[in-house]
């Protein structure tokens, strides 16, 4: 049996289906993950409340899945490059029926895997074993003795200090890597991403004897107790999580809605993916002609500043420090007109920022389009852009002509 949640919605449960998801410790360890919430209804009903994250687990006996409220969003939001690392659950998890939900994971592992390795790549010091003419680290008598014994007197044995990426993280990351490679053969992964990932285990290359000698479920294992390291990097838990699960993921994707399930159950942010998507379509569109950040220098609402209050919308669009106008991604239904918390919100980060310009951009499954909302008692002129998955690119450069910021760089830059 199915309990489907949406997104961001309330689904009452059934006296038999809350009987079957309080009784198993998993369900509970979901909520307290804040994947759902709980909330008593009227006449001893009980209510789920989906979050901000979408996804699937196998918990009492039922399939518990919170549903994207866009149809199609996740896929969508992929494709374009909105790539964001899920939230990975020791929970089990159906199998997905989505042929392409292996890719998916793929896609995000590998984009993870490329900041990971650009930046943030763990390596520790090691004693390696050395011969030379010169001595370059700590001798080692009995070696060096063995050398001489074998006539061997221009060179001395020592042990240097080396940095070696052979740690238990990089490991996960170099099996999951390898696991890319095996997937492709039964399930539907791009030539492409195959390519990238024997590209990257280039840099992690080093690992491979200490994979061979251990299973993969031993290394998905090791992959879960890194990504909960208290103590660890956010973005070594988020690589962790991903090859955890990849190295996990013979169960995703297939044309079989199953029976089998995987030991961990991953659920995904849609809301970032939405930013992080609207974002790269608007710096796509501008391309030379402005730079599209998340906020920086974060200035303060109020002078002088009580360092409490500070502006801060989900893109700044500026050209030689100069910031032009400021967007806000809303990943919520985009009804008549905008709520008046999201316009009070943006109004006071525009100000703060002495932008002219400001755009909210919301996902348009109704046409509504583009609203124009006029000036803001700050002098700040306000749009609502209503941006529709098959075609966000469009809609974004129309929103972008409409707010003539396109037209204002083009003079600026004349």
């Amino acid at each position: 049996m199915i309990v489907s949640v949406p997104e961001r919605g309330v689904s009452t449960l059934t006296q038999d289906q809350w009987a079957a998801l309080s009784g198993d410790h998993r369900f509970w360890k979901l909520v307290n993950s804040k994947i759902v919430q709980v909330e008593a209804g009227h006449a001893d009903k009980w209510r789920l409340k989906g979050t901000c994250y979408v996804g699937r687990a196998s918990v009492g006996g039922l399939i518990l899945q919170v549903v994207e409220k866009f149809q199609g969003a996740l896929e969508t939001l992929v494709r374009l490059g909105a790539l964001k690392a899920p939230r990975v659950e020791r929970v089990p998890s159906p199998v997905t029926p989505t042929p392409s939900s292996t890719d998916v994971l793929v896609s995000i592992f590998l984009e993870a895997v490329r900041a990971y390795l650009s930046g943030s790549k763990q390596a520790q010091y090691v004693q390696a074993p050395d011969i030379g003419a010169i001595v370059s680290g700590r001798l080692n008598i009995t070696r060096t003795a063995g050398l001489r014994a074998r006539g061997i007197f221009h060179k001395a044995a020592f042990d240097r200090n080396a940095l070696s990426a052979d740690v238990p993280l990089n490991r996960c990351v170099y099996a999951a890597l390898r696991e890319i490679e095996r997937l492709a053969r039964t399930a539907d992964i791009s030539s492409h991403h195959v390519a990238t990932a024997r590209a990257l285990r280039l840099g992690l290359s080093e690992c491979l004897p200490s994979v061979l000698n251990v299973s993969r479920g031993e290394l998905a294992e090791l992959a879960a107790c890194e990504a909960e390291e208290r103590f660890a990097h956010p973005k070594s838990r988020d690589i962790a999580s991903l090859a955890g699960a990849v190295l996990d993921a013979a169960g995703f994707g297939g044309a079989e809605a199953s029976k089998r399930t995987v030991e961990r159950a991953w659920f995904v942010n849609l809301e970032t993916f939405f930013e992080e998507a609207v974002r790269r379509a608007v710096q796509m569109e501008l391309e030379d002609l402005a730079t599209v950040t998340g906020p920086r220098n974060r200035p303060s609402l109020f002078d002088p500043d009580n360092g409490r209050y500070r502006g801060n919308p989900d893109m700044v669009i500026s050209r030689e420090d100069k910031v032009i106008a400021i967007g806000d991604a809303k990943y919520k239904d985009f009804s008549v007109w905008p709520a008046a918390s999201d316009v009070h919100a943006i109004i006071a980060h525009a100000s703060a920022y002495r932008a002219s310009r400001a755009l909210l951009f919301y996902p348009d499954e109704t046409n509504i389009g583009i609203r124009t909302l006029g000036h803001a008692a700050t002098g700040c002129r306000l749009w609502a852009v209503g941006l529709s998955f098959e075609s966000m690119a469009t809609d974004v450069r129309k929103g972008l002509e409409i707010a003539g910021i396109t037209p204002q760089l083009d003079r600026e830059t004349i």
